[in-house]
């Protein structure tokens, strides 16, 4: 707990780098994104709906997920990981 509440307020003498927070939907739609583009790219191929729309929807989904493991420090391969949607799928 020392360590951490020491990171917090800025002490980092191996200069790891920072964890990135999710605090606005703004941020959320930027992580999405940033991070999962590609798996978007991919299954909007043929689709009726934009990549935005696609966002949106994984943000309504899987958004609290996100931020929860993101904000851990979670990659976002571990973080695609614990991504579920309604009813677990």
């Amino acid at each position: 707990m020392t360590s951490g509440k020491a990171f917090e307020l800025g002490f980092n003498p191996d200069g790891e780098p920072e964890v990135s927070k999710i605090k606005t939907d703004k941020d959320l739609m930027q992580w999405i994104k940033t991070n999962l583009s590609g798996q978007i790219a991919r299954a909007n191929k043929g689709s009726i709906y934009s990549e935005d729309w696609l966002a949106g929807m994984y943000a309504r989904a899987t958004g609290y997920k996100i931020i929860k493991s993101s904000n851990k420090g979670f990659s976002h391969k571990e973080v695609w990981l614990k991504m579920e949607g309604d009813w677990r799928k």
